[in-house]
């Protein structure tokens, strides 16, 4: 079980490298319900009241900040949630203290809207120019279900730069996984191909 003490730190400027994060397939995986029968290392609400989420995943999510923070020198790699879990003030607390005790700043969440899409687009309308940060130059949405996203959403789905799905219904095995090694990696190699561009454009 972790704490369920935050920081009493203002919110910090948007960073120039962003994670659109959703929670439910991507770090509380399928696994973490059936704890006594796969043995999963999770981490617990300290009330049992929400999903638990694998330590795996959250590992990570955080191997893909801190690469990106290694291979690109001074740039701020920070997640926005977008998942629904931002909605309740304790459910949101309970992802943002573990993401805190892996080394993933949270810097906001996404509003909320009538679709995931309309919400992404929403906070990069706010937060992608003119920031003290110098504006998000690079930036992906993690999530785990492309069917539910509806308008706003479409030019993600046909820009593989933007996306990394962590379910594939198709496929038997990997729904259950969250995310994995291979699809940190995808997110890895994506950041740090749009902060390069970036910086070549200048």
């Amino acid at each position: 079980q972790i704490s369920m003490a935050l920081p009493d730190d203002g919110p910090p400027p948007p960073p120039q490298a962003v994670i659109f994060l959703d929670c439910d397939g991507v770090l509380a995986t399928s696994r973490c319900l059936l704890l006594e029968a796969n043995g999963a290392d999770v981490v617990l609400h300290e009330e049992d009241k929400w999903c638990p989420m694998e330590r795996r995943c959250l590992g990570e999510l955080a191997r893909v900040v801190n690469t990106v923070r290694e291979t690109h020198a001074g740039v701020r790699v920070g997640v926005v949630l977008s998942t629904t879990w931002r909605r309740d003030p304790d459910q949101r607390q309970f992802l943002v203290s573990a993401l805190t005790v892996v080394g993933v700043e949270v810097v906001g969440d996404t509003p909320v809207l009538s679709s995931r899409g309309e919400e992404v687009m929403a906070w990069l309308g706010d937060h992608a120019t003119g920031t003290p940060s110098g504006g998000v130059k690079a930036w992906i949405v993690l999530d785990d279900d492309k069917d539910r996203h509806g308008p706003g959403f479409e030019a993600f789905l046909s820009d593989p730069s933007r996306v990394v799905w962590t379910i594939l219904r198709d496929v038997e095995a990997p729904w259950k996984e969250g995310l994995t090694k291979d699809a940190a990696d995808v997110c890895i190699e994506k950041l740090v191909g749009q902060l390069t561009a970036s910086e070549a454009a200048k």
